[in-house]
């Protein structure tokens, strides 16, 4: 299974309904979808579009602790997971690594509008400038 639809298997159990969600995967920790939206909002983090209406960004392991710290100053709940890559024998290929219980953020995340999203805006300026730049060239 691709990690996306891991990470989304993750966000839509049951008990992870009110948590931002974290997947560790080499060496940044991930969050998809609404929960790459709702850091962005809320703590400035760039997010990028992996596919069309679905975008991600990343925390480096190495940042990670403050990070959480700064989650539980402002009393958000995460689950952090890890994922494998390939199962090695395993059953799943993640595992719930910490779980802190804080306020809930399910009602604070927005589903992302990428008409209005400033990331994919500039993607298609940049695209739009190629193509004019192409046919200048020919």
């Amino acid at each position: 299974m691709k990690f996306l639809k891991i990470v989304e298997e993750i966000q839509n159990k049951k008990e992870n309904i009110d948590y931002l969600i974290l997947v560790h995967c080499g060496v940044f920790f991930y969050a998809i979808g609404k929960d790459a939206v709702f850091l962005t909002e809320h703590f400035g983090l760039n997010n990028i579009c992996i596919t069309k209406n679905v975008c991600k960004c990343a925390i480096s392991v190495v940042k990670i602790d403050k990070f959480i710290h700064k989650l539980i100053c402002k009393n958000i709940s995460v689950a952090i997971y890890d994922y494998y890559p390939q199962k090695q024998g395993r059953k799943r290929q993640y595992e719930l690594l910490k779980r802190i219980v804080l306020s809930p953020v399910s009602e604070n995340r927005k589903c992302l509008d990428c008409e209005k999203c400033s990331w994919n805006f500039k993607q298609k300026n940049n695209s739009i400038e190629e193509k004019i730049l192409t046919i200048k060239n020919l």
